[in-house]
């Protein structure tokens, strides 16, 4: 926690994902764990609440006066940053600090796993929007270009038992895949099953 001449600071040291040794891992799942933690360190301050999870620390003070997390997100993920946007919106601004990174042993080590995840991540952010607004986030992109037709057409096809089915195919698939293509799969895949899960969260019936 940073205490300066300007009152309390929220900290956040972002993960440093460990990734088992799978075509996942090594087409997509260390690139992207890159991606975010150089996304957070160039976010401004009024966007790094986004990024409230892992290693995170206020003062107790601080901790009582925006409460406790918010029980009601029973997918994946988001109450963390629900909590990180009600702590920059109490006024206490955040810091991103790349030293106090920590390694994390990711359990999405496959594409069947992190696609899964990402559905219910999907459903999670829906609610988020539901409660502060939808304009927290930047409305998705019409689907005007290639990919995001492909995005859309796909995610309109998937269910909770069709993203499972879906991962550990391309799991299966990736195994012996050129690089590019791989990655491109494994991509589409989780952007798709985002994409769903935050369309249809009524349908969603799990939980992690």
């Amino acid at each position: 926690m940073h205490q300066g001449h300007d009152g309390p600071r929220g900290v956040v040291g972002c993960y440093l994902n460990v990734l088992g040794d799978t075509p996942y891992a090594r087409l997509y799942g260390r690139r992207a764990d890159e991606a975010i933690r150089q996304a957070a360190a160039d976010s401004p301050d009024d966007q790094r609440w986004r990024f409230w999870a892992g290693n995170v620390s206020v003062s107790r003070a601080t901790w009582e006066d925006v409460g406790p997390y918010d029980t009601n997100f029973r997918f994946y993920g988001w109450e963390d940053v629900d909590w990180g946007y009600r702590l920059w919106t109490s006024g206490v601004p955040i810091v991103i600090d790349p030293e106090l990174a920590t390694t994390h042993h990711a359990a999405s080590d496959t594409t069947a796993k992190r696609i899964q995840r990402a559905f219910y991540s999907g459903a999670a952010r829906d609610r988020f929007e539901r409660k502060h607004g939808r304009d927290m986030y930047p409305p998705a992109p019409e689907p005007s270009s290639a990919w995001t037709r492909l995005v859309s057409g796909v995610a309109g096809n998937l269910s909770e038992s069709r993203v499972t089915r879906l991962g550990k195919a391309i799991d299966g698939a990736t195994t012996h895949a050129p690089e590019p293509l791989g990655r491109r799969l494994i991509g589409l895949a989780v952007e798709s099953s985002f994409k769903a899960g935050h369309e249809r969260p009524d349908g969603v019936g799990g939980a992690l």
